[in-house]
């Protein structure tokens, strides 16, 4: 299985994909590689080589993506398409459902009034399915690369909710995430979770399950 992240420049972020790769693989029992599409010498085509070079003639492919962005519709089929030796499956994307809604939810402090943060799209039907995601856990959602939906900024919020929960939509470390706590350093009043990381094995698994299903029935 390769665990087919967007990439970062973050120093950290490929520690928190490798930490993800290993929960998955201690989830299914399934040798897990991680990759990037950019930024990190982990690419696609070195973790279909790893998977050759252990007799691999197979492969899924499971997108460490949260909506149907650019990156999911464009760069994974493209980059994808380029293998020619592994019979590759493409798994559906992390998505912004039901799985990663409970998720969330489970890390929001008592009384805290949570802030989806997420990097933003120039889809705008990306940016909803974050927007409806950010609204299931009793949230608003707050992009990176455009701000709010209702043009409040985190300091707007903050004057009208005693305290704020900040909940990073990102599967590792992330420079923009970096940028928020630098500019909105944690206090009494303002919390962050860490970045989903290895919380997100289970949702992965579920991917695998579906994907594993479903050929399951094209082949009957």
């Amino acid at each position: 299985m390769i665990l087919l992240a967007h990439g970062s420049r973050h120093r950290r972020a490929a520690a928190g994909i490798n930490q993800l790769a290993a929960a998955v693989h201690r989830h299914t029992g399934r040798h897990t590689v991680a990759a990037h599409l950019s930024f990190h010498d982990h690419t696609f085509d070195h973790a279909c080589h790893q998977l050759r070079s252990r007799g691999h003639t197979r492969a899924t492919v499971v997108p460490l993506l949260f909506t149907n962005a650019y990156h999911h519709t464009i760069d994974v089929p493209n980059t994808v398409a380029k293998e020619d030796q592994l019979d590759i499956t493409i798994t559906p994307g992390l998505g912004t459902g039901p799985a990663v809604a409970e998720l969330l939810r489970s890390q929001i402090p008592a009384g805290a009034h949570p802030i989806l943060y997420a990097v933003g799209s120039s889809r705008p039907e990306a940016n909803r399915s974050v927007e409806k995601l950010a609204h299931t856990i009793g949230g608003e959602p707050l992009f990176a690369t455009r701000g709010t939906p209702t043009g409040r900024t985190l300091d707007d919020i903050r004057t009208t909710h005693h305290r704020v929960h900040i909940l990073p939509l990102f599967v590792s470390h992330g420079l923009l995430l970096d940028q928020l706590r630098t500019h909105h350093p944690p206090t009494e009043h303002l919390s962050y979770s860490p970045p989903l990381m290895g919380k997100l094995a289970t949702i992965v698994k579920r991917r695998l399950q579906c994907s594993s299903s479903s050929q399951a029935h094209s082949h009957n």
